[in-house]
């Protein structure tokens, strides 16, 4: 059993709400009616189905076989496929995306996985497409030693370089310094980041 199933079995990590990341809100202009979207680490499917309510057709994977799956109705079931796979193991194929999440996840990932992921997305990302990000850097989930997970504290300057060799427009804002859907006790640095490949920016 993965380590993620044992902490989610055992309760130790809970997302407290259904309400999509702030990333994804604020940046609600790029998605519309079957808008392809990656959702790499769509724990509770708070954004697969926000996106797939709003007629996008998502591909949501995960670590934990979550149960949010089941519940669904048969037309949202329809938009959304879901696979419980680690990422390293994605099969990228010939796919192409229009979008591509990856919110809260940088913070497992080491900076290797990271430079290969980042450059995976942007091969299978269209043209005119979107990389959504967002991180924990210190406090929160790097505090929760309960939570005994591989986590990286990632420079947020790294990061922007990262970013530099695959995209042409970066917008880096400071996230939220706490949290209303995990239960964190101190305060948080976190980011919230979107990338594209072209010319058309929205900020």
């Amino acid at each position: 059993m993965h380590p993620w199933e044992k902490i989610y079995k055992q309760d130790k990590f809970r997302i407290t709400t259904l309400e999509p990341s702030v990333v994804v809100k604020e940046n609600d202009a790029i998605f519309s009616d079957n808008t392809k979207v990656l959702d790499i680490g769509c724990g509770n499917g708070r954004n697969t189905i926000f996106l797939a309510k709003k007629g996008c057709m998502v591909e949501a994977i995960d670590l934990v076989n979550l149960d949010w799956i089941y519940g669904l109705n048969r037309s949202l079931r329809e938009r959304i496929n879901f696979q419980k796979i680690d990422i390293d193991n994605f099969d990228w194929n010939n796919k192409k995306y229009d979008v591509v999440l990856l919110l809260r996840i940088m913070q497992y990932l080491s900076f290797d996985q990271l430079q290969s992921l980042i450059k995976n997305i942007q091969i299978h990302l269209m043209d005119q497409g979107f990389l959504l990000l967002s991180y924990v850097r210190k406090g929160g989930i790097q505090n929760k030693f309960e939570i005994d997970v591989p986590k990286f504290s990632h420079d947020i300057m790294h990061i922007r370089e990262l970013l530099k060799k695959y995209f042409v427009h970066i917008h880096i804002s400071k996230g939220a310094t706490s949290s209303i859907h995990v239960e964190y006790n101190e305060p948080i640095e976190s980011y919230d980041i979107i990338c594209s490949k072209s010319v058309k920016m929205l900020r």
